[in-house]
């Protein structure tokens, strides 16, 4: 049994033995993103998002700080803005509550911050006191004088 060693730079009749790898000048066709196994699918909206057509890592920006981090988050939310389904993907993410990425066109703080004004709003005010349990009734009517 004998080991034939290829080196880089070995030809034969003037061709590499190494392949090289195909070069193409084109990128590939975005592929349609399907869900993970196990987990619901995901909303019917999102087969219009415009998200969709993009690299799924623009959308999750690896630090919030600095130059290079605007640009990116500015980036994913230029194609929110031109997103058809925008506004069902922001009530989605502040339903739903994803931690991180850019959902709606908004960033994980915008959405907390969404979030908090939405919760502080008029359901509070306007809900009715609960009535007192069954035990708080009787503590009160031991209390009163007679």
């Amino acid at each position: 049994m004998s080991i034939t060693r290829i080196d880089a730079g070995a030809t034969t009749a003037g061709r590499s033995l190494i392949p090289e790898p195909a070069r193409t000048s084109a990128l590939p066709a975005p592929t349609r993103r399907r869900p993970v196994v196990g987990q619901d699918s995901p909303p019917h909206w999102r087969d219009f998002a415009a998200c969709i057509e993009h690299d799924l890592n623009l959308f999750f920006p690896m630090s919030t700080v600095g130059a290079a981090a605007q640009r990116q988050v500015e980036a994913a939310k230029q194609v929110c803005r031109a997103c058809p389904v925008q506004q069902s993907c922001l009530e989605w993410a502040l339903d739903v509550g994803p931690e991180f990425g850019i959902f709606g066109g908004c960033t994980e703080v915008e959405r907390r911050v969404l979030r908090s004004r939405r919760s502080n709003g008029d359901r509070w005010q306007t809900a009715a006191a609960p009535a007192p349990h069954r035990s708080e009734q009787a503590v009160a009517e031991a209390l009163e004088p007679r």
